[in-house]
């Protein structure tokens, strides 16, 4: 059997199995990870950054900037940080007009103060 496309093996969806490998982040259709994805390429090409040139102030390389646009990659709290930094906004940017699915209808919700319940052990 071809180990192409066209090959009656290959299943649309699926990964060709001559790679060896599986699908890792086939839970990343996440809809955060692209807006954050579509927020950070969009800021990059206002300021005329190149993926090269914002991997390089963040010390990773232009294949991850990609991944990062893209919703490949989930972005980490830090280099969401250093991205945020070498574009010259808030780390709230990257989040804005994100509305909270998981609440809708609820409203507001408060956190109990910090330490509470701590001191019941003692």
């Amino acid at each position: 059997m071809s180990r192409y496309y066209n090959s009656p093996l290959w299943e649309p969806g699926s990964v060709r199995p001559r790679f060896g490998f599986q699908v890792v982040g086939a839970d990343m259709d996440n809809g955060v990870d692209r807006v954050v994805g579509r927020r950070l390429k969009a800021r990059r090409r206002l300021m005329g950054i190149t993926q090269q040139g914002l991997g390089e102030a963040c010390g990773v390389t232009f294949q991850q900037i990609q991944k990062y646009e893209g919703a490949v990659s989930r972005v980490s709290a830090h280099m969401l940080w250093k991205l945020a930094c070498a574009l010259e906004v808030d780390v709230g940017y990257f989040f804005a007009g994100l509305v909270r699915e998981d609440l809708a209808g609820e409203g507001p919700r408060s956190l109990p103060p910090v330490g509470a319940g701590l001191s019941q052990g003692f």
